[in-house]
């Protein structure tokens, strides 16, 4: 995994972007790094500039203020009607690092891991483990292409092409789950776009305490489009061929102007 962290570019902000690793670590050992991933409605004005960005609830305050502000000075390419760019309404997802600072073990230092823009899942179902697979300790990410309409509704989802092989068992139990499943659509001058979404749905297994020994993640989980080690990783849900495109590295540091 450690490759995968090296791929990203990943750069640690500054000491002004310092936040209370509290608000990332969720009771954290000290020492320890911390990802999360959060979700902020975007609103992207015609000229490529951010009009809103507004992290979804979930997010601590200080964490909802540095994404914000970080977000809101990015650059997008808005989706476009009769080949004119228009205000396009967007979600982008942002995959954030936190490890204590060196100089004060209270608060973190913050590292924007990637960022992806697109639709959204709204509502989720968790897939159930397949207790058979379980007993015989078998782990895999399912990888799954879910086509959407304008309002968010799922039409049809199926495995991913390019995604590498996985127990069918596993794949049966994701697909099955995604009848129930709902997204929050980009929308382009408020007409809802139809999309494709690959998410990813990882079955791992370990202790959970209470919960027993495994475990079921919908994204972020960590998952190859290639089945090579080396190849490509992602974490996130991509949607194919966004309305909004994000022109801004995500993992570069804010210059002053």
């Amino acid at each position: 995994m450690a490759n995968h962290k090296e791929r990203t570019g990943m750069k640690l902000l500054s000491c002004a972007a310092l936040l209370a690793l509290g608000s990332l670590a969720f009771g954290a050992r000290a020492g320890d790094v911390v990802e999360r991933t959060y979700s902020l409605d975007v609103v992207v004005s015609a000229d490529g500039s951010v009009k809103s960005a507004q992290a979804r609830e979930g997010a601590p305050p200080s964490v909802a203020s540095f994404l914000e502000s970080r977000v809101g000075s990015w650059k997008f390419q808005p989706g476009n009607v009769d080949g004119e760019p228009a205000e396009t309404e967007t979600t982008v997802s942002v995959r954030l690092q936190a490890r204590p600072s060196s100089d004060d073990p209270e608060r973190a230092e913050v590292a924007v891991i990637e960022a992806a823009t697109g639709a959204s899942s709204l509502t989720t179902t968790t897939p159930r483990y397949p207790p058979g697979v379980a007993r015989r300790g078998i782990e895999g990410a399912v990888v799954v292409a879910v086509d959407i309409d304008g309002e968010g509704a799922v039409l049809d989802a199926r495995p991913f092409e390019h995604a590498p092989r996985v127990d069918r068992t596993l794949q049966r139990a994701v697909l099955d789950s995604m009848a129930d499943w709902t997204f929050t659509p980009e929308r382009v001058a408020g007409e809802g776009m139809p999309a494709t979404v690959v998410v990813p749905v990882c079955f791992t297994m370990h202790r959970m305490g209470s919960r027993g020994p495994v475990d079921v993640q919908t994204p972020p989980c960590e998952y190859s489009l290639t089945g090579e080690p080396e190849g490509e990783m992602r974490t996130l849900s991509v949607t194919l061929d966004p309305a909004a495109r994000l022109l801004s590295d995500p993992t570069a540091e804010p210059t002053a102007d």
